[in-house]
């Protein structure tokens, strides 16, 4: 075991909920992949965020969403296997 913890979905909404103003002014209709604590993954298309996700971190499983424009509500998380 190497000690890292690896974040719950719940958790993971929980920090998206706290961050939703940050993400929304930062990635707009963006598929992001977030890697905490290194960062966010943002792209257009969710095939290009899920292969730059990938090639990173090869054995991980991401927390992909969709963040909604201004004028949208709700967001969508996924996770990949």
């Amino acid at each position: 075991m190497t000690g890292k913890k690896i974040m719950t979905g719940r958790e993971m909404t929980e920090w998206i909920n706290k961050h939703s103003k940050e993400l929304e002014k930062r990635y707009p209709g963006k598929w992001v992949a977030i890697k905490l604590p290194r960062g966010v993954i943002a792209a257009g298309e969710l095939k290009e965020v899920l292969s730059v996700y990938k090639k990173k971190f090869p054995k991980e499983t991401p927390f992909v969403e969709l963040v909604p424009r201004k004028e949208e509500s709700g967001y969508l998380l996924i996770t990949y296997g």
